[in-house]
């Protein structure tokens, strides 16, 4: 009798620890679903407030020039160069915190019969908290900022968030996956706001928003603000989107 009894407290007694752990479990998920959307948050705050920081370093920093280096085409609708302001803001120690300033050490290449030698030297490049590039560079009156290799959904949450939240000079964004380079980018959005003209092969995957309506026909370029809809289409890659901001 006493062994009957005692093997039924034991099995109440090992269903009651299986349900103890079911509610761990589901503790400890919240938990960390939690942590990851308050990491994700966190990380997200600090490349909006770096990027307006950066705004306030590139423009203090060229407050008594006429601008900002390289320049536009003769119809100031595209670039036509662009001078990188990474070094200057590197040494003017004017990169805001939340951004990784990383030296690459270039290894020198000897001369060969053929090829003339490159002497060792040092590449300066700025991270953002993501792990993706960032980069500044100036053309004409105009400067943009861009960050690069971003997830899906950071890439909705800071271009919604940036555009909303975006001090005065803002001309124009890019989002998207298709362009090879930011500076490229930087060109489309240029050329929709001086010019009034969609980029010539818009196509999903990317958009172009200005601080005015374009008038093209096409919806993948549209004013500013960006709508969680349109960053939703913008941002089609998983992992690999880019952001670029254009300022006057």
């Amino acid at each position: 009798m006493s062994k009957t009894l005692f093997r039924t407290r034991r099995g109440v007694t090992f269903i009651e620890l299986i349900g103890v752990l079911v509610v761990a479990i589901i503790i400890i998920a919240g938990a960390l679903a939690l942590y990851s959307e308050a990491n994700t948050s966190s990380r997200t705050n600090q490349l909006l407030v770096a990027v307006g920081a950066l705004t306030g370093s590139v423009r203090a920093l060229h407050a008594n020039t006429a601008n900002y280096g390289g320049g536009l085409d003769a119809s100031d609708s595209s670039i036509d160069t662009t001078l990188s302001l990474v070094t200057v803001l590197v040494n003017a120690n004017a990169v805001p915190p939340g951004l990784l300033i990383l030296q690459d050490n270039v290894a020198a290449v000897p001369a060969t019969a053929t090829t003339p030698g490159t002497p060792a030297s040092t590449t300066t490049t700025i991270n953002h908290a993501f792990g993706g590039r960032v980069d500044v560079f100036g053309f004409g009156q105009l400067f943009a900022i861009s960050a690069e290799s971003l997830d899906q959904d950071i890439c909705i949450r800071v271009s919604t968030e940036s555009t909303a939240k975006a001090s005065s000079g803002l001309r124009g964004v890019y989002v998207g996956n298709k362009q090879t380079t930011a500076a490229l980018a930087a060109s489309e959005v240029t050329k929709a706001s001086e010019t009034g003209t969609a980029p010539a092969d818009p196509a999903a995957g990317e958009a172009v928003f200005t601080s005015s309506n374009i008038t093209s026909g096409d919806d993948t370029e549209t004013s500013l603000p960006i709508a969680p809809a349109q960053a939703d289409t913008a941002c089609e890659d998983a992992s690999n989107n880019m952001i670029v901001w254009v300022f006057q």
